[in-house]
């Protein structure tokens, strides 16, 4: 079997996980993959790699709304994305906002993906809820005040995480669909059998990256030594400063910041934000967010049953990383 023949590997995140180093230099990269998306920057819907890839990927993982036209999707798929890859690449796709879907729509959209390529893998990098929290929190934050990419944050530049967090919660229709990561594993267990779901922890690759790097190879079948140069020391998404924080509170609080804001486009706030880090290079601290108490409990909460299940049936050292019991 060719690694064409394998069918698709569809990276889920989760976000927070390293999942742009995995994007920008292992998937893009690497000799023996035939890397679908999410490409950024990328002039391509969804950040496809081609119109083409996108006309099929769409009808799979963001069209569930529509019945899946199997017959003339596969027929798209034979006949525009197999000629492209005779050398025998892997397909493999990557849109990390996946792993937190409702389990219905990430169960529906694994089906339409075997249904077109015959095969479907999964792969999903964990992190301990408790410190993705707040991470994710300051992702959410800068990206609003860049891109206003979350309408549903409102239209102030700042929250406090935990009116981010009930936003964030009622966005998702439920902290079990935002903290959905055990049940959409278990339901990829069930549909695609536990060799094709790959699981790794974030708290690994900062203890060893090599032997993290090594392990994602094994499992999506691919030259390991080459995928270990390609990720090596490579990070990106720098994470966002003490300063950049205090500078968006200023602007919520601010009548004045708020208008001329509202009218800088992302290309201009990309540069004031970088100004900010760039005022203090000697004593930029990264931004530490401390989770309430509250959210703490409901976080363990949502996701204690999940974990114990993890560990039961794939082995996961969850205990040794502290994650809720």
């Amino acid at each position: 079997m060719t690694l064409a023949e394998s069918g698709i590997l569809l990276h889920v995140g989760l976000t927070k996980t390293g999942t742009t180093t995995l994007q920008k230099t292992l998937f893009a990269g690497h000799s023996q993959v035939y890397y679908l998306g999410k490409l950024a920057p990328s002039e391509i819907p969804k950040g496809c790699r081609s119109t083409a890839v996108h006309d099929i990927l769409k009808r799979a993982l963001w069209q569930l709304k529509k019945p899946l036209d199997v017959k003339k999707t596969r027929n798209l798929y034979e006949e525009q994305l197999l000629p492209e890859v005779l050398s025998g690449k892997l397909f493999v796709g990557s849109w990390e906002v996946f792993g937190m879907n409702a389990t219905d729509k990430f169960t529906e959209r694994l089906k339409r993906l075997q249904a077109i390529f015959g095969r479907c893998r999964i792969m999903v990098t964990l992190r301990n809820p408790l410190t993705w929290t707040p991470s994710e929190f300051l992702q959410n934050i800068e990206g609003h005040f860049l891109q206003r990419n979350h309408s549903w944050m409102g239209s102030v530049p700042f929250l406090d995480i935990e009116d981010w967090f009930e936003k964030r919660v009622k966005f998702s229709r439920g902290i079990h669909n935002f903290l959905s990561y055990s049940q959409n594993i278990q339901s990829a267990v069930s549909l695609l059998g536990r060799e094709n779901v790959g699981v790794s922890l974030f708290e690994e690759l900062k203890v060893n990256p090599e032997e993290y790097y090594h392990g994602i190879c094994r499992f999506m079948g691919i030259d390991e030594k080459e995928g270990l140069q390609l990720s090596r020391q490579k990070h990106f998404n720098q994470r966002i400063s003490q300063q950049q924080i205090d500078f968006l509170r200023k602007v919520s609080t601010s009548w004045w910041w708020r208008v001329l804001i509202q009218w800088k486009s992302i290309k201009e706030r990309r540069r004031l934000f970088q100004s900010i880090a760039e005022k203090h290079p000697d004593n930029a601290m990264p931004a530490k967010i401390s989770l309430p108490s509250r959210l703490e409990r409901e976080i363990v909460a949502a996701t204690r049953e999940g974990n114990r299940w993890l560990v039961e049936n794939l082995s996961l050292p969850l205990d040794k990383y502290n994650y809720p019991f």
